[in-house]
């Protein structure tokens, strides 16, 4: 496991949010598979280097929760979608911010 490697990984996720467009079982399943792996790989950096994570993995991942939660349980399709697109623009931001913090560890 390298820096420049998990960077990578995090980038293909990101491109991988951008082709859901919707709120679909199949898209839904896709966004929870992106947020299993980006999960992995905080937590794998998070214990190494806490101070550098602290705020993507003890907040970050509660609120991208919570915005699945509200998916989950709104009443309307419409709700559903609209929750949905905050959950992939939060999920697509925690991923930049993960990368950002990587690239600052490499640099040191």
């Amino acid at each position: 496991m390298t820096v420049k490697s998990k960077m990578a990984e995090l980038q293909q996720l990101y491109f991988d949010i951008e082709d859901v467009t919707c709120c679909t079982s199949e898209n839904l399943n896709k966004i929870g598979n992106i947020l299993i792996k980006y999960n992995n790989i905080l937590n794998l950096f998070y214990k190494k280097n806490p101070d550098i994570f602290a705020n993507l993995f003890q907040i970050g991942i509660g609120e991208i929760l919570d915005h699945a939660r509200m998916v989950h349980t709104s009443s309307s399709q419409d709700a559903r979608n609209i929750f949905f697109i905050d959950l992939k623009i939060y999920l697509q931001q925690a991923i930049l911010d993960c990368r950002r913090n990587l690239q600052m560890l490499r640099r040191k």
